[in-house]
């Protein structure tokens, strides 16, 4: 029997297997948790490989995450060599944006630099997220896709996936999920460091009867 196809092309067998999420946002040795793996091709394992360190450095750079043990003990020193060894201190300084600081009565405290996430690294990184996520919970294989997401959500949408699908990877990574039925599309509430949420919405671009390709 062949092996299937990578789940982010669709082209080439699955040889390998990509990590969800990926191993460079858990602390080493790495915690004895069962992560999810895909199969992938290794073309498109090292395409995203880079992509991953920028996005995790701009996830361990925000606000909620900043302060997690994770990123106090070990990561914000990876994402510092990162930067040193590795060029990407013009990556992380693009998307900083001045942003208003308020109190919670909404007493405006003034400007203070802060990460623009909506960019290409997070939305390639979010991406693949959801549709690793997706495979591993429907057994989709290869499914042409795109996505939608937004963070700083407001609290009534967690009510929302309250009696979703939902898995955990320590206290580094969270998910919940809905279905649409007879689709392969789906809403994911994605956490990461417990504290900085991602809401994405994965669309399939193609019909159910068109189908999808793997072996």
């Amino acid at each position: 029997m062949r092996k299937k196809l990578c789940i982010y092309c669709g082209q080439n067998p699955g040889t390998t297997r990509d990590h969800i999420p990926p191993r460079g946002f858990f602390e080493k040795p790495c915690p004895n948790i069962k992560r999810i793996t895909v199969p992938c091709c290794e073309a498109c394992r090292l395409a995203d490989e880079a992509n991953d360190e920028k996005a995790r450095n701009l996830i361990i750079s925000t606000a909620p995450a900043e302060p997690h043990r994770v990123v106090q003990s070990q990561l914000a020193d990876a994402r510092n060599r990162a930067i040193d060894d590795h060029g990407q201190l013009p990556v992380l300084l693009e998307h900083m944006v001045p942003a208003d600081i308020s109190t919670s009565a909404g007493v405006y405290l003034g400007s203070s630099p802060a990460f623009n996430l909506n960019n290409p690294v997070m939305d390639a990184f979010l991406h693949r997220m959801a549709r690793g996520l997706l495979h591993s919970v429907k057994n989709t294989g290869f499914v042409p896709s795109k996505v939608q997401w937004q963070t700083n959500l407001q609290p009534d949408i967690f009510a929302i996936f309250a009696s979703g699908l939902s898995g955990s990877f320590g206290d580094v990574f969270s998910y919940r999920a809905l279905f649409v039925e007879d689709s392969h599309d789906s809403l994911w509430l994605l956490t990461f460091f417990e504290r900085l949420h991602f809401k994405v919405s994965l669309h399939s671009t193609v019909t159910q009867a068109q189908g999808t390709r793997d072996d």
